[in-house]
């Protein structure tokens, strides 16, 4: 994974919703810590972002009203909301602190009832474009269910046919060194597939012209696998022949459990013929596998999608994204705080559609080792969570005193949530960013507890050092 060193200063959204990142440093001066205050208050509810919504699951948590910091080895709870302001308490390491197992008993974390329709992370299914009864319906192949159709624009998108010994036939290279040797013909989600092994700056592309109608809407779709990769950026892109300018693009790129759908889609505009390109843009480290590319002329019912999903586990309905994230923070500490032998069979039983990082998170060992890096954990694994609800967020990292928190996009601005602790910062009733604590000063603000579970004590003398510094590092960007 790369990233670029900031000092204070996150990446803000220009016009298009791209991100431009800058460097700014910020002074830190200490002053004297004020006196500790504990302050009730009503909750304001806000009218913020709201993913798309969704039929209610079952198992639904509630939104939490607060909570109290844990004590001792247990997690303690109360009913009204509390806002603390800043002062020094224990100082206790990131990777270590209380312990205590939670046990996964009926909750969230079980499958939803059958009779709830599932929630689909790929576009989902046109209920009033369903084919005839008569009709056969699709199988799944990997948990993804493909839609019938005769219709595909791409040639050779399943990279059955290989005229060369390395380059799939239809398919011309963009290789930085023009090296075809990275592409070899491999087994695939369904049968062929095209597999991507490579170490080396710059693009890592098979790309294919495609004639399209001006002012038309198309859909491109893939299914792929990422064996292994620290590139933060790889997938599939749409680019306009002519100016060679990104028209859309699917590639937040990490190692995936299994096969993943890819997808576009994108308006034609003038155009009358667009660049398919599926591979690595800026650098490739790792290996990634490609199959199953189709584009046709956008019909929801063609599109490719996921039998089942994690969203369908977690059975947390979309709401205001303010509300959503301490829930599906509460979900992650409680999941990953349950005894080895709990997560082992969550492991299991969802191995097809768990995320990368929570995947391997439920397989840490109990003890001490389950609580290494649980700040680092936690906060990836809440990301892909957020990314199932089309929640933006990016991993912010802090080099001393070692610690690791996310920044989630709330429709208008970007709001700190650190998940080893469950909490946010406020200061005059608005939730901060990372620039905007530095700037205003961190013994100015308070910190609001809106979460439920927490493993570890709520360590203001930990946390003090780390704004006080100013520095930190942004990292994987997520969806």
């Amino acid at each position: 994974m790369r990233s670029k060193v900031m000092t204070a200063c996150p990446a803000a959204r220009t016009g298009n919703g791209s991100r431009t990142k800058k460097t700014v440093a910020v002074a830190a001066t200490r002053r004297p810590a004020p006196i500790i205050q504990m302050v009730e208050r009503a909750r304001t509810p806000a009218p913020p972002r709201v993913a798309a919504e969704l039929p209610k699951k079952a198992g639904e948590l509630p939104i939490p009203v607060a909570t109290l910091v844990s004590t001792g080895r247990t997690t303690r709870r109360t009913t009204q909301a509390m806002r603390i302001s800043v002062v020094a308490l224990v100082w206790v390491a990131c990777g270590s602190g209380g312990t205590g197992s939670v046990s996964l008993q009926r909750s969230a974390l079980e499958i939803p009832d059958a009779s709830v329709p599932p929630v689909l992370d790929a576009a989902p299914l046109d209920q009033t474009a369903q084919s005839d009864a008569a009709a056969p319906a699709p199988t799944a192949v990997a948990n993804i269910v493909q839609a019938d159709t005769t219709t595909n624009l791409i040639v050779n998108g399943d990279f059955e046919d290989y005229a060369d010994p390395n380059v799939p036939a239809g398919w011309s290279v963009d290789e930085i060194y023009g090296y075809r040797g990275m592409f070899t013909p491999t087994g695939g989600w369904r049968d062929s597939a095209v597999q991507f092994v490579r170490n080396a700056q710059g693009q890592h592309l098979l790309a294919q012209e495609v004639q399209v109608a001006s002012h038309h809407r198309y859909t491109v779709q893939m299914v792929f696998q990422v064996v292994a990769s620290d590139s933060s950026r790889g997938g599939l892109y749409v680019v306009d022949p002519a100016t060679g300018t990104r028209i859309g693009s699917d590639d937040t790129n990490r190692p995936t459990n299994g096969w993943r759908i890819a997808s576009v889609t994108f308006d034609s505009g003038d155009s009358t013929r667009v660049t398919v390109e599926i591979g690595y843009l800026s650098g490739m480290n790792g290996t990634a596998i490609y199959d199953g590319v189709r584009m046709f002329e956008d019909v929801p019912a063609l599109y490719d999608r996921y039998q089942t999903t994690y969203r369908d586990v977690i059975g947390i309905a979309a709401q205001p994204v303010d509300a959503l994230v301490p829930q599906l923070a509460d979900y992650v500490t409680k999941l990953l705080a349950a005894p080895s032998a709990e997560r082992v069979a969550h492991q299991t039983t969802y191995a097809a559609v768990l995320p990368y990082y929570l995947y391997r998170a439920l397989s840490a060992p109990d003890g001490s080792d389950a609580r290494a890096a649980w700040c680092q954990r936690t906060s990836l694994a809440l990301a892909e969570l957020l990314a199932m609800y089309g929640v933006p967020t990016r991993q912010v990292h802090v080099a001393t005193p070692q610690h690791q928190f996310l920044e989630y996009f709330d429709g208008a601005k970007w709001v700190v949530f650190d998940a080893y602790y469950g909490i946010r910062y406020v200061r005059a009733d608005v939730r901060l960013g990372v620039s905007e604590i530095v700037s205003v000063g961190i013994r100015q603000i308070s910190i609001e507890v809106p979460t439920r579970e927490r493993v570890f004590l709520l360590e203001l003398g930990f946390l003090l050092p780390i704004w006080d510094a100013g520095a930190f590092t942004y990292g994987l960007e997520t969806p």
